[in-house]
């Protein structure tokens, strides 16, 4: 996926967020998408790639090493999120009650959870995943530099 650079209006945090997104599509728009990017060896287009994200977020204040766990956490995360909305699309539908000697009554909290947010493959649960690895870097970054 090409690199694209921070716009002039964008902060590291909105184009960190932004990429996130951008890699999210990417990986939905091709069937097993997630599985295909897991599966391949980097080389140096990714090299390359990596180089194209690490310079910003320096620029942004945080160290080379910060920069590249910053970008693989959140690598890690989408890859990991479309693998389970792409598998979601493939299982089937369970049977209620889904597990002999489950029923709702046991389980409130998360009746509870799944009423109030959706399923945890939703849009609203990939962005709060993002901004909580974004709130993390962003906690990374003032415990270094105070910025």
């Amino acid at each position: 996926m090409p690199t694209s650079p921070p716009r002039d209006d964008e902060s590291w945090s909105q184009w960190t967020a932004r990429r996130a997104r951008e890699r999210r599509q990417l990986l939905l728009s091709r069937r097993d998408g997630a599985r295909l990017v897991v599966g391949t060896r980097p080389g140096p287009a990714i090299a390359r790639q990596a180089e194209a994200e690490l310079r910003p977020l320096v620029g942004a204040g945080f160290t080379p090493a910060q920069a590249l766990r910053s970008i693989t956490a959140i690598g890690h995360y989408v890859t990991g999120f479309v693998m389970e909305e792409q598998s979601a699309r493939h299982r089937p539908e369970p049977d209620p009650p889904a597990s002999p000697g489950l029923a709702i009554q046991d389980t409130p909290t998360l009746v509870a959870a799944i009423r109030e947010g959706g399923p945890p493959e939703s849009n609203e649960a990939f962005e709060q995943g993002v901004a909580m690895l974004i709130d993390g870097m962003q906690a990374l970054l003032q415990r270094t530099t105070g910025r």
